[in-house]
């Protein structure tokens, strides 16, 4: 019985010590993909779509869904690219595999 509740009493202490760890990591892990997508869209709006493709292409690596779309949307736009609806649909198909294998994780 004493050797349960120690074993119980030092996983509970091995989580607490170690879950903020693991917490942090993931918040300041997600805001770098979500950065990275608003700076490619602070570059569309300054008319710079070399740089913007640049950041929407970090944030997609990073796996951030919108980055995905915006990278897609400026090959549906020809913006800074040359226009094509092949590379938009391409684009737009894994932005649906991302959505598609978060929603069946939910299940």
């Amino acid at each position: 019985m004493k050797k349960t509740v120690l074993f119980v009493l030092v996983l509970c202490l091995c989580f607490a010590a170690f879950s903020p760890a693991f917490a942090e990591t993931a918040v300041t892990e997600a805001p770098a993909a979500e950065e990275l997508y608003q700076a490619g869209r602070d570059a569309v709006d300054a008319g710079d779509y070399g740089k913007a493709k640049e950041y929407f292409q970090l944030a997609a690596d990073a796996g951030n869904a919108e980055g995905w779309r915006g990278i897609g949307n400026l090959y549906a736009d020809g913006l800074g690219v040359e226009q094509s609806y092949y590379e938009w649909q391409d684009r737009i198909s894994v932005l649906n595999d991302m959505i598609d294998t978060i929603d069946s994780r939910m299940e």
